[in-house]
């Protein structure tokens, strides 16, 4: 991996894996990629506890983990915080009066994507602010304002820094993923390489040392 990046950030499904736990050498790289001083972190749409049931070494394998695609990190020394108002309970009693099977994690609500149209129903015929992305075979149900994206860069309360950040188009500012500052205690400048989509996570310097 080129020295250009300080962290990286992959998705579990269908990236990492095909099935529930990672393949040794998936694993093998990971720890090469952190034993050669880069930050790896795990972004997915799982809820942690069924993560972590499936792969109970995933705290040990990684810098970090947002998870419930974005509204919930973890750090290691630190637990896990949500980052976003949980999806109202009234939903799940909705659903599962209507038969269909709900997982509650600490923010979202997860299900199956065949039943689409019953919690289109219920969340329109009770007016709630909830945004239903498919993943796969999985429904997740998340607060609107919510992704993997807000959820890598979400400031602490109590670490404000700012980062600046090339693009193709025009330099514009993002603010530094609060758990790697909250983790340094200082301010962590971040120059990714420009690219159509800036990558959420990385540092360093450029070729040109800049």
């Amino acid at each position: 991996m080129s020295r250009y990046y300080r962290a990286v950030a992959v998705d579990y499904d269908g990236t990492l894996t095909e099935t529930d736990t990672p393949h040794p050498d998936v694993l093998a790289a990971i720890r090469r990629a952190r034993g050669g001083g880069r930050l790896v972190v795990l972004v997915t749409g799982r809820i942690l506890d069924s993560l972590l049931t499936s792969f109970p070494e995933a705290e040990l394998a990684f810098d970090a983990i947002v998870g419930e695609n974005g509204g919930v990190i973890w750090l290691p020394g630190k637990g896990r915080r949500a980052v976003a108002q949980p999806v109202a309970g009234e939903l799940d009693a909705a659903l599962a009066a209507r038969g269909v099977p709900v997982e509650r994690g600490s923010v979202l609500l997860a299900t199956q994507a065949a039943y689409d149209h019953v919690v289109l129903e219920e969340i329109t015929r009770r007016g709630l602010d909830v945004q239903p992305v498919r993943n796969r075979g999985a429904l997740m149900l998340l607060p609107r304002a919510y992704r993997k994206g807000p959820g890598c860069s979400r400031p602490s309360p109590s670490s404000a820094s700012r980062a600046t950040v090339p693009s193709p188009s025009a330099t514009r500012r993002t603010t530094t993923p609060w758990w790697r500052a909250a983790n340094s205690g200082s301010q962590w400048p971040m120059r990714c390489p420009p690219s159509s989509r800036t990558p959420m996570w990385c540092s360093g310097r450029g070729p040109d040392g800049a």
